[in-house]
């Protein structure tokens, strides 16, 4: 009978040792499969703003994203120094991120196991941790934010109260773990700013349960904490994110991409997806809030129970936060969620046990179906996981934004080289900016302070920035809709033409160049906010107008409320324009009367609250470019065109649209044979024609004195030879620039 009593011992010994390591062989399997998951999908767009920012920085151009400007456009400056700092091992930062995201992962499984352990049998310890393991690694949420900063940031929130248990539950060690606590909570809020409030919440509840102030783990907490957020001010002029008021405006015009609308969405769609997960985090709710224990102090009650309601006051805190800023809701932000509910979950687990236990023991007649329910229990609850943890080794393939984006950051690497070809414009920053490591104008505003405080709608903000800042390059990216439908707008199509198109099943990602655009509309793309005068300085541009021609000229202009643009012609003051809404109009300016027949306009913008803007001025006035067949749109082919034939001859008057120097361009078709004859004021300036067979820009400097006491040249093309040449336009331009080629 003994030798009997004794195997059966040493089988529960066994089995007991197995369930135990379950959740230690589930961390490691699970990390594996959302590592490979992560290299083989693609990783987050937005990993791969902290991804150049920390290249920036080891390679000596300082934490910024684009080089020169001191914009704090991450949240994660963390994670931004561990990639930089590692980047002594290794330049793929992709590659760094993914040792640093195994290793956190790792540390959260872990720490899920410890926080699942305290005040437990060996049994529903283990059964909790499997839980808890299961239902947080195994989340497509989770696995989709690897190479983010989330899973070392859910690590470090969990470490935190980890540690606060230890110093609750070993008084007599209360001032060590009180310093791990401390270490902690500054890793959390130097990898997302909004972990400070898990030290707050745990530094609170020290003062108000032990009555005295914890200075050697507060001095830790400020060592390692208080040392960037001093940087940031002085480098970026405050500690606070741009992203902050980014995503925060983001929010204001779309209710339904408010978090807390998102909030909602995600958790129908989790509790969708494993009912009994979500029954059994009720029923752990309950038990770790039951109004039988109270939230007062007693020191009797266990310090993992204890922990465990901060735990869920911090979450409370976390979500009236978030749902009061009316932030954006991204997934990444609800992922500090999931190992709470988890943990809720492997509590529920065990207390249905333990119940079941109980009735087992009190001999009641359906004790014998207890095995079976238990069984059923784990089978319902781990389907669910299992099919979410297939999904991390089905054979799908790459994503189509990042092979869509990947092949357009090449391109953009190389026109990027070009001068005059920066910044470029695009929607999203990250597997383009990272690639391509061309200056980004964002159009979301993570990176352009004055249009991350813009309160419009996303397209909206997107039109401001292209008319605001007019950049020679921008990428639009999506399947429908939103933004390419931006792309079919008049506007837009007289500017920008298509100059590669990457379709990735469907998803498209298509750059665009500047063009010349419409004749009569001189481009005078600035931006002013906060006192501040367009470009530095008043814009200032002439416009000249033949002799009998009465100047007519508008304003196309961004002016919200509050703000103004002030103008003058020749050096007099003409009228003010008040803001009154934030859209785009057409100002008509009253009658300038011009001054040795030009009228040279003066802009003087004031904007205190959000950011105005100037995109163009429409005149009647002699043009810097002359097209010579009518121009209808940028992308137009074929391009509009006249054909010269032999001893043809075509003329067009053009004044300069900017002071200083000034170069002549005319593009041209460059078949072989191809010899034009280009004149300025009835002297020939040269010949162009190479034979090299694809459309070209010759550009001339205008001679010395062209301009001396007049505003205006006579451009005269002609064909001198047998073979016929096609003319697309002549302009007078800035030469520092680089020339359109269609």
């Amino acid at each position: 009978m003994s030798a009997q009593l004794a195997a059966e011992s040493r089988s529960q010994r066994i089995l007991l040792a197995l369930f135990q390591a379950l959740p230690w062989v589930l961390v490691a399997g699970l990390t594996v499969l959302s590592l490979l998951h992560a290299v083989r999908i693609g990783i987050n767009d937005d990993a791969f703003i902290t991804y150049r920012v920390a290249r920036n920085l080891a390679n000596g151009f300082g934490p910024v994203f684009n080089p020169g400007e001191r914009v704090l456009s991450i949240t994660t400056p963390g994670y931004m120094l561990l990639l930089a700092a590692s980047s002594v091992f290794s330049q793929d930062f992709v590659a760094l991120a993914m040792v640093w995201n195994g290793l956190a992962l790792l540390a959260l499984g872990a720490l899920l196991i410890d926080a699942s352990q305290a005040g437990r049998d060996q049994w529903t310890a283990a059964l909790a941790a499997t839980v808890a393991v299961a239902l947080t690694l195994s989340s497509p949420l989770l696995n989709a934010a690897v190479g983010m900063e989330t899973p070392l940031y859910l690590a470090a929130l969990l470490a935190v109260f980890a540690a606060y248990r230890r110093a609750l539950a070993e008084p007599a060690h209360s001032q060590r773990w009180l310093l791990v606590t401390a270490g902690a909570a500054a890793a959390a809020f130097l990898i997302r700013p909004d972990g400070l409030l898990a030290g707050l919440v745990v530094g609170v509840h020290w003062l108000a349960t032990q009555r005295r102030v914890p200075w050697r783990a507060l001095a830790l907490g400020l060592l390692l904490a208080l040392p960037w957020v001093l940087f940031a001010w002085g480098y970026y002029g405050s500690p606070l994110p741009n992203t902050l008021a980014a995503k925060i405006t983001q929010g204001l015009p779309d209710r339904e991409g408010q978090w807390g609308r998102q909030l909602w969405e995600i958790g129908r769609a989790w509790v969708a997806a494993n009912p009994l997960a979500a029954a059994l985090a009720l029923i752990g709710l309950a038990v770790t809030a039951r109004p039988t224990a109270g939230f007062r102090y007693d020191p009797t009650q266990p310090a993992g129970l204890r922990v465990r309601r901060l735990l869920l006051l911090w979450a409370a805190l976390y979500i009236a936060i978030h749902v009061a800023l009316r932030v954006r809701g991204y997934f990444w932000y609800y992922l500090p969620l999931l190992p709470v509910a988890a943990l809720l979950a492997g509590d529920g687990a065990a207390g249905v046990v333990r119940w079941l236990a109980r009735l087992r023991q009190g001999g009641q007649p359906w004790r014998a179906a207890q095995p079976l329910l238990v069984a059923s229990l784990l089978v319902m609850l781990f389907y669910p996981t299992l099919a979410a943890t297939s999904s991390l080794v089905s054979p799908d393939p790459r994503g189509q934004r990042q092979m869509a984006y990947e092949r357009s950051g090449l391109l953009l690497r190389e026109l990027c080289q070009q001068p005059g070809q920066e910044p470029v414009g695009m929607t999203e920053i990250g597997i383009l900016g990272y690639i391509s490591d061309c200056r980004v104008l964002d159009f979301s505003g993570l990176l352009q302070p004055e249009i991350a405080h813009l309160r419009l709608p996303p397209a909206d903000k997107m039109v401001w920035a292209i008319k605001g800042y007019a950049p020679p390059a921008l990428v639009l990216a999506g399947s429908t809709g939103y933004p390419q439908d931006l792309a079919s707008q008049l506007w837009f199509r007289q500017r920008y033409e298509p100059s590669d198109i990457q379709d990735e099943r469907g998803f498209l990602s298509v750059i665009h160049r500047r063009a010349m655009g419409p004749v009569a509309q001189r481009e005078l793309a600035a931006h002013w906010w906060r006192d501040a005068e367009p470009a530095g300085d008043p814009l200032t541009t002439r416009l000249v107008f033949p002799l009998e021609v009465t100047p007519a000229i508008t304003l196309h202009t961004f002016l919200p409320a509050g703000s103004e643009l002030a103008v003058a012609a020749n050096g007099r003051p003409v009228v003010t324009l008040a803001g009154e809404a934030p859209v785009w109009q057409d100002a008509p300016l009253p009658d300038a009367q011009p001054m040795d027949g030009a009228v040279t306009l003066q802009l003087t913008g004031l904007a205190p609250g959000q950011p105005a803007a100037l995109a163009w001025v429409e005149s009647n006035a002699v043009p810097s470019v002359h097209y010579f067949k009518p121009f209808v749109e940028a992308a137009t082919q074929p391009r509009p065109n006249l054909q010269l034939e032999q001893g043809d001859r075509v003329q067009a008057t053009l004044a300069p649209s900017t002071p200083g120097a000034v170069a002549l361009d005319v593009a041209y078709r460059d078949l072989p044979g191809v010899q034009l004859e280009i004149f300025v004021d009835g002297q020939l300036l040269g010949v162009a024609g190479s034979g090299s067979g694809p459309w070209q820009v010759a550009r001339f400097p205008l001679p010395p004195g062209a301009l001396a006491g007049k505003s205006t040249v006579d451009v005269a093309l002609r064909n001198p030879v047998q073979q016929f040449v096609r003319v697309y336009y002549a302009a007078l331009v800035d030469p520092s620039r680089p020339p359109y080629v269609p």
